[in-house]
């Protein structure tokens, strides 16, 4: 199993949503935490549209995840919501340079799709954890630890 390196401060996460739409609260909620971790959030391009129960388009939803994966500079990627919709666009994703670089991916519920394709097709650990839709009011940055 290969193994993405580990994040240390100052390293930048990508945020996206690769399937439902996630309201901006939650959004807000996950850069607060990830700043105070010394880490640098860096939002996708499906952090705000919506179509549908969807974060946007497939294609918009396929070129965000495409373009966090393949950036050099962004060290994990976190998917915002779960729901239905990275199984629409997981088939157009390229892989090539993330198999070479890899990078921590970490979500739940649809997000699992994606981490069955990276452990069972590239041999790479990814993170099963939780996600911004699952800050609530209230909910502290320590939970996440």
């Amino acid at each position: 199993m290969i193994l993405p390196s580990f994040l240390k401060a100052g390293d930048k996460i990508g945020v996206v949503s690769t399937s439902n739409f996630t309201e901006q609260k939650y959004i807000d909620a996950l850069v607060k935490i990830l700043q105070s971790w010394q880490l640098k959030p860096v939002l996708g391009k499906t952090i705000g549209p919506r179509e549908g129960s969807f974060a946007g388009s497939d294609e918009l939803r396929k070129t965000d995840l495409q373009e966090m994966l393949d950036n050099d500079e962004i060290k994990a990627v976190l998917e915002t919501m779960g729901g239905y919709g990275i199984i629409g666009v997981i088939d157009q994703v390229n892989f090539n340079k993330f198999k070479f670089k890899p990078k921590w991916l970490v979500g739940y519920s649809d997000t699992t799709f994606l981490h069955s394709h990276v452990e069972g097709m590239l041999s790479t650990g990814s993170i099963h954890g939780t996600m911004a839709a699952d800050l609530e009011d209230g909910y502290h940055a320590e939970s996440w630890e």
